[in-house]
């Protein structure tokens, strides 16, 4: 191994279903030359016996701790950082973020343990204008969604056929109030639900639920000229990214480069109908994550953040 190779714990829940989220980030930091170890995390309450895993983190090899994500008992990286002496960052998503804000201890107890972490990141402007409410400057740096090295290439498929994401308990979160109005005003247009089966979901006929995807290409991405994300409180999202790197149209409810931002019933219809009426895929949204999200330029920003601390 190349002695600037480095090496690097990715600390992540891998029982919360994210294993994809970590390749993606594990083959993109692997072209950039870091050598990157999964762990589960150690959590305070939920598994004590996991501190015995902090002798594997305090390895001598291993120069940087990066969770991605910080919703853990704050005091969690205080106990890892006295046992490892290691440099930590803390990768803030957004439904972390939200549930900080959401409870007032958890607000206090991270005003107090906040210079623990070395690095605070997070992907999303929004998400570090929040964080700096409870004192954490975060820096914007994105991680690495599902795109290949090579441009991507993309599919104007015929018909009108779009894709959302609800899973299942989480529906109102996900807009589905929204979704499933849309659905009756717009007969003529199929809609690709991802994330449910449809349990605690109206059955319309031009809603289909297709539950969990491994193989979004086919199965989405070459159906669909967009994709509706309608939440109440967002992130980067990975989603986002990977639709606009295919040429597909955005309705989000978070301002986005060129995607169509809306929050209402009235104003997501009237994007979706401007998306319908389409007649090229979105070349300009392509061309903007294909220089600003690169697997490969994402993974040489995390490398000089590591490199950095």
């Amino acid at each position: 191994m190349p002695k600037n190779h480095l090496k690097v714990y990715l600390i992540h829940d891998t029982r919360k279903g994210t294993s994809p989220h970590l390749h993606n980030l594990r083959r993109g930091l692997s072209h950039a030359g870091v050598k990157t170890i999964i762990s589960l995390p150690f959590a305070l309450r939920r598994d004590f016996p996991k501190f015995l895993t902090l002798r594997n983190l305090g390895r001598p090899e291993v120069k940087v701790l990066h969770y991605i994500w910080g919703d853990i008992h704050p005091f969690s990286y205080v106990i890892t950082k006295l046992f490892t002496h290691k440099k930590i960052i803390v990768h803030w998503m957004g439904s972390d973020v939200l549930q900080i804000l959401s409870s007032p201890w958890k607000r206090i107890l991270w005003r107090m343990i906040k210079k623990v972490i070395n690095v605070h990141c997070t992907d999303f402007y929004a998400t570090a204008l929040e964080l700096r409410t409870i004192g954490i400057k975060a820096k914007v740096i994105p991680l690495i969604p599902d795109l290949s090295f090579s441009p991507m290439k993309t599919i104007w498929p015929p018909g009108k056929v779009v894709f959302t994401y609800i899973p299942e308990s989480r529906e109102t979160f996900y807009g589905s109030k929204i979704i499933f109005a849309l659905a009756k005003r717009l007969k003529d247009v199929e809609f690709l639900i991802v994330g449910t089966t449809g349990k605690n979901c109206p059955q319309l006929p031009n809603v289909k639920y297709l539950g969990f995807i491994e193989d979004m290409e086919q199965k989405i991405w070459n159906k669909v000229k967009g994709y509706i994300r309608i939440t109440k409180h967002d992130g980067l999202s990975h989603l986002v990214i990977e639709a606009l790197a295919r040429g597909k149209y955005v309705i989000r409810s978070y301002k986005f480069p060129y995607c169509f931002y809306a929050r209402t019933l009235g104003d997501t219809e009237q994007a979706l109908r401007q998306i319908l009426q389409k007649k090229e895929p979105n070349f300009a949204g392509m061309n903007y994550v294909n220089t600003r999200f690169h697997p490969l330029i994402l993974a040489r920003n995390l490398k000089k953040l590591y490199m950095e601390i």
